[in-house]
């Protein structure tokens, strides 16, 4: 019917293929071959099928034997484990224990417990593995080979694992990808402050049964004691003789009473603490105290950083010395006997699990191994002593302690407390080591902190005697006690009591061989006794030179030193900055803010100061700002505080610096914002500005005391108030000055002074640190007010002097154990230029307009120091009186004009005289100026070189008191000392000639000694010397400087041989006036 009704419709016919397609869509022939075709493939599918199962099933078997292989080793070093356990456990019971050998235990028992746990999830991983090997022989599907190590999600007791935040929120489960189904125990503890911006949670897994549970608090609790950071912790229960309960993150914790802060008032319920780990299980679960029996909590906890691991206080480490080497080792080791100085241990080779340690204190180090002495008892063995250049090396692993070191003959026996002492010393090295690789594996920039630490102990030792008085003895006489008596004549006697509160160390030849004591005998004779340190003095000794020195306390180098101490142990109020400082990559990925709307109540603001503003209240942690000269650094300080102070009556601020000056300018305007009784200004009296005086940190002590002469009281409190009265004393305690403090809105103080212990400084916190003039603080400077701040605005400038490091660093004087390039690296960068270089634009700023430079020098600053992005905000005006505002006096034509060297700095003579006649001429033509008024210009003089700057000043002097007279004021200055300050006129004398030096063309210091002058700059110096090549790789800054002028940015005057007509030629020879 269909063929029919095609031909009917006109289709022509078609061919048999074409109707086969028309019709069905298919085309016989192919059908055909298709079959075929699928036969041949069905054939080699199952073919490759078989294959790939063949090639599957051998794989999986080598796995299979692999695997079981490793199973049974693992299995087997389980077992010996749980042996161990036992073990450790039937010790434990002993009746025996002392205190030292429980702890030693109890600390093994731990570290085998948490390798035990670990080996049990090695197994589990295993075995689940294996089940994985035989499906996937079922599936035919190719295995994963087995990793070498666990991977860091897989789950087992005891273990910190981090999970995605976004799967713990309102689950009860959490599956991860090996199929481990994980219980939540605490999900809601998510709500608290501390998980808001993470994005990934530490949780801690344990084992109850069958079920493995994830405990979010106790992750992030364990989290922070194994970092050492400062954990924030409510006080939940308090029994003030003996201890409290206080909880972080949901987990309880115990507080004695013995390791809380020095106190007069106990802790109160409800109230915060700050604490550090001293004592906890790998798992956090309950463990015994002393062996009483009963579980009191899961972890110890203390308020002192330095009842941490990493500084421990042994009372003897036993070491033997072969009798042979007796005498020459502890003629060197004795002498430390009475040492306040710590102990370094650090791993003899890379090898942290090595027996043999380095140990150093001061300039005497050696090497010593851990040898058994008994059952599960140990001494160290002296083996050989460390040469200078195999001084410890502190930028490594190493660990601290304060102890006595008792020297042994290899026939003497040890005393069995001695040698558990000695054990537990040795437990707790080993894991210091572990916990510092730990971190150091994360935190790299530790090492700065590490070397600081050890050029500050350097500095101590050297800091720590002042020597006043040499002694010619009259005879000695060796007592039977082992004393020496000294005779000597009146005037050391009339000394001795002069100094009887202090401590004096007697010194033959220079070595400290023991201290001075006085008694009395029973006919009221006075004798003078000197305490040896167990060398074998002779009565020849006493023939050398014989001095005695007074103990100093080097408060400076212990202040930082505390500061870095604490800080390592996590001891800081933000533990974001702490994160910046150690971790550059910390740093670089700080999350962005979103920044707050702010209405200046400075109206003068210009946009840079607004934009920067903006970002200084903004942020929650911290702001590098980076200040140009003149670029208004301290009225963005003041409107800073304004601003805190409007959001926050409450807050509490703390402006500091490396130098009282800084400090002061900032301090001194305050008062026309802000009431005196809201300000408080800590430091030495001799440094505080005269205005400053009422808010004076003594003053308002006086005040204190004086307010008390008027309080009464009756009953019980009378006696109370009268006792109060009585103590106290003229120096201010602690209390009272942290709470004087505490009562301010806004505290000055250098940074160093705010490490003051006996005045309760060193306890104060705060809500907002600025720190002025950052970029010339060290980092140990810096870290005194960085622990204090939840927020700190750093403001400096790293493109002017980095910090004034003492010439004893530099030249390694002392034996700090550190390469020139460490020491290198400490001191040509500071704390504060890595900062700004490596923070995110979110954490950094720059003030781009300079109020206090002319246009022509901000132009010239600008070209050489800062790309071109400094601006000035005056006009460009005509000179006043010298040539042009940028003047250089170039003195190469004069055979006079030479520099002499004299110790280790530079003067000259004529460059003295041509200052004389300037300034001579200047006063001259400043007196006949009627268009300053009271505003008369102030004239600043400096020279890179000391021994100028005093001669400059001697052949000035008849001359600057004339010109005093007349109200002009002359400052006189080094470069470095005059940063942070400027004056109307600047005259720059560089004083060298004939070569050109690295010193004088320092980036850094002439970009000081330009940006001072307000008004015109005056250059005087050998141009073409200081033009020449100074090293092929540096710029040479007065060439540029040089081109600058050729381009018209000032005028250069030759002395040349008529020296009288060109000096006048320095000067306006028609006076203009810049406002006409």
């Amino acid at each position: 019917m269909l063929p029919v009704i095609l031909v009917g419709l006109g289709i022509v016919s078609l061919s048999a293929t074409a109707y086969s397609f028309f019709l069905t869509g298919e085309i016989e022939s192919e059908k055909e071959v298709q079959k075929k075709t699928l036969a041949e493939h069905d054939k080699w599918v199952r073919q490759s099928q078989k294959e790939k199962r063949a090639r599957i099933a051998e794989l999986v078997n080598i796995y299979r034997d692999d695997i079981e292989n490793k199973l049974s080793i693992r299995k087997s070093i389980c077992e010996e484990f749980l042996r161990v356990l036992k073990g450790l456990n039937e010790q434990l019971t002993g009746s025996q224990l002392t205190s030292r050998r429980r702890n030693a235990i109890l600390n093994l028992k731990s570290d085998v417990a948490k390798k035990t746990n670990e080996i049990i999830g090695h197994i589990d991983f295993m075995e689940a593995y294996l089940m994985n090997l035989d499906a996937c022989l079922e599936r035919g599907a190719m295995p994963v080979p087995l990793p070498n190590s666990l991977p860091p999600e897989y789950a087992y007791h005891g273990r910190l694992i981090s999970v995605p935040k976004e799967s713990l929120l309102g689950a009860r489960f959490y599956q991860n990808r090996f199929g481990q189904r994980l219980i939540i125990e605490d999900p809601k503890i998510l709500n608290q402050n501390e998980f808001n911006d993470l994005s990934t949670v530490p949780v801690l897994v344990k084992r109850n049964g069958n079920n493995l549970r994830i405990n979010v608090g106790a992750g992030l609790l364990k989290w922070k004691l194994d970092n050492g950071d400062t954990i924030h912790a409510r006080v939940q229960k308090v029994r003030p003789a003996s201890f409290s309960d206080v909880t972080a993150f949901g987990v309880k914790m115990r507080l004695n009473r013995e390791d809380q802060k020095g106190r007069k008032k106990e802790l109160l319920r409800g109230g915060c603490t700050t604490i550090y780990g001293l004592q906890y299980e790998y798992d956090l679960k309950p463990f015994n105290i002393h062996g009483t029996g009963k579980d009191y909590t899961r972890v110890l906890v203390t308020e002192r950083r330095s009842d941490s691991f990493s500084e421990r206080h042994f009372k003897h480490i036993p070491i033997r010395i072969d009798n042979k080497r007796f005498e020459s080792v502890i003629h060197k080791i004795a002498r430390l006997e009475y040492s306040r100085e710590r102990w370094l241990v650090a791993p003899s080779k890379k090898d942290i699990s090595d027996s043999r340690v380095r140990m150093q204190n001061g300039s005497v180090g050696f090497v010593a191994e851990f040898l058994p002495s008994g059952p599960g008892c140990l001494y160290l063995n002296f083996v050989e002593f460390l040469e200078d250049v195999e001084a410890l090396d502190t930028s490594g692993i190493y660990a601290a302690f304060k102890s006595t070191i008792v020297p042994y003959m290899e026939d003497e026996t040890l005393v069995n407390a001695v040698t558990e002492e000695c054990t537990e010393f040795a437990h707790c090295v080993e894991r210091e080591f572990k916990h510092q690789a730990h971190i150091m594996a994360q935190h790299k920039g530790s090492l700065d902190f590490v070397h600081w630490e050890s050029i500050l102990n350097a500095l101590r030792r050297e800091h720590l005697w002042e020597e006043e008085i040499t002694v010619e003895l009259i005879d000695v006489v060796f007592l039977p006690d082992g004393k020496i008596e000294l005779l000597h004549d009146e005037g050391l006697q009339l000394f001795l009591q002069k100094h009887s509160s202090r401590t004096i160390g007697a010194f033959l030849d220079g070595r400290n061989v023991g201290f001075i004591s006085t008694e009395r005998d029973d006919n009221e004779y006075s004798r003078t006794l000197l305490t040896p340190f167990g060398e074998n003095l002779k009565q020849e000794d006493f023939l050398d030179r014989f001095s005695l020195k007074l103990k100093t306390h080097p408060a400076s180098e212990d202040r930082q030193l505390e500061a870095l101490r604490r800080f390592r142990m996590g001891s800081i109020e933000n533990a974001d900055i702490k994160a910046c400082l150690l971790n550059d990559r910390f740093l670089k990925k700080m999350k962005d803010y979103d920044l707050k709307e702010v209405f200046p109540f400075d109206k003068a603001l210009n946009a840079s100061q607004q934009n920067v503003l903006q970002k200084a209240l903004s942020t929650p942690d911290l702001l590098i700002l980076q200040g140009p000269p003149g670029t208004g650094k301290t009225r963005f300080i003041i409107e800073l505080i304004r601003q805190t102070l409007a959001l926050d009556a409450h807050a509490k601020i703390l402006v500091t610096s490396q130098s009282n000056v800084a400090v002061n300018n900032v301090m001194e305007k305050l008062p026309a914002f802000l009431a005196l009784e809201k300000m408080i200004r800590c430091g030495n009296r001799k440094h505080v500005n005269p205005r400053l005086v009422t808010c004076d940190l003594v003053e308002r002590y006086a005040a204190y005391k004086k307010s008390l002469k008027d309080v009464s009281a009756t009953g019980d409190m009378e006696m109370v108030l009268n006792w109060w009265k009585r103590n106290l004393s003229d120096t201010i305690p602690s209390d009272i000055g942290e709470i004087l403090v505490e009562q301010v809105s806004v505290t000055g103080a250098t940074c160093v002074y705010l490490g003051n212990e006996k005045n309760g400084l060193s306890r104060a916190k705060f809500d907002l640190v600025i720190v002025d003039e950052a970029g010339r603080a060290t980092l140990p400077e810096l870290l005194i007010p960085l622990r204090r701040g939840k927020k700190v605005v750093l403001i400096g400038d790293h493109c002017q002097l980095p910090p004034f490091i003492a010439p004893s660093i530099m030249e390694n004087r002392y034996d700090f154990g550190l390469t020139r390039t460490e020491i290198d690296s400490l001191v040509t960068r500071s704390l504060f230029s890595k900062l700004f270089e490596l923070a995110p634009e979110s954490r950094r700023a720059v003030l781009d307009t300079t109020y206090r430079l002319p246009q022509q020098v901000a132009d010239m600053v600008s070209t050489l120091f800062y790309n071109q992005k400094l601006v000035a905000a005056k006009p460009k005006v005509p000179p006043r009186y010298f040539a042009d505002v940028v003047t250089c006096l170039d003195m190469n034509g004069d055979k006079e004009y030479f520099d002499d060297k004299m110790g280790g700095s530079r003067f000259n003579e004529k460059e003295s005289e041509i200052v004389k006649w300037i300034l001579g001429r200047l006063g001259r033509l400043i007196a006949s100026d009627d268009r300053y008024g009271n505003a008369i210009p102030s004239i600043g003089v400096i020279t890179p070189y000391a021994l100028q700057k005093e001669r400059l000043w001697k052949t000035t002097e008849t001359i600057r008191r004339t010109l005093s007279q007349r109200g002009i004021t002359v400052y006189i200055n080094t470069v470095d000392a005059f940063q942070g300050g400027e004056s109307d006129m600047v005259i720059y004398c560089a004083t060298r000639k004939g070569k050109a030096t690295e010193f004088l063309n320092d980036r850094f210091r002439l970009n000081v000694a330009l940006s001072r002058v307000k008004q015109e700059l005056l250059i005087i110096g050998d141009m073409e010397t200081l033009a020449l090549p100074v090293h092929h790789k540096k710029q040479n800054y007065f060439r540029s400087i040089l081109h600058l002028i050729e381009q018209g940015k000032g005028t250069r005057i030759r002395y040349g041989s008529a020296p009288t007509r060109n000096l006048e030629s320095l000067f306006q020879k028609t006076r203009i006036n810049p406002h006409q």
